[in-house]
């Protein structure tokens, strides 16, 4: 017959065996969260910074402004993700494609598109980065 001491000291040993076996998925969860919430960041920080060049070209902004406003609004970027950063300006005449967004006028339609390549924090996934491209487009007044 086994004493009260032997019980426990063979239940401790299977606890350590459970924690073992669990906690690498916890870690794997966690690390999940985290790297998602930092995508979801990036995300938003992009479409607002589409958003603010956007407005900047609405109200008649030259292409170096409406950069400077893109730059600015992802200030906020990790340094993971700021050395892959694509800004373009483009726009309609009319549902026609504009040579140049320097030959706009009132009634044109101003476009800008910011593209940023996110790394993972943690590379467990399948991918190592994913491609966020945000465009909004408004009508020059």
């Amino acid at each position: 017959m086994l004493s009260g001491r032997q019980v426990l000291r063979r239940e401790r040993g299977a606890a350590a065996v459970e924690f073992a076996l669990v906690f690498p998925m916890l870690l794997v969860l966690l690390f999940g969260i985290i790297d998602f919430g930092m995508l979801v960041n990036t995300n938003v920080i992009v479409a607002n910074a589409s958003r603010d060049a956007a407005r900047t070209a609405s109200l008649g902004g030259t292409e170096a402004d409406i950069r400077t406003q893109a730059s600015a609004g992802l200030t906020s970027l990790s340094s993971r993700d700021s050395g892959n950063v694509t800004i373009s300006v483009t726009c309609t005449k009319t549902a026609v494609a504009c040579t140049s967004y320097s030959q706009t006028s009132s009634g044109d339609t101003a476009i800008v598109s910011i593209s940023v390549v996110h790394q993972w924090l943690f590379p467990l996934w399948p991918l190592s980065s994913v491609t966020i491209v945000k465009t909004n487009q408004m009508r020059i007044e």
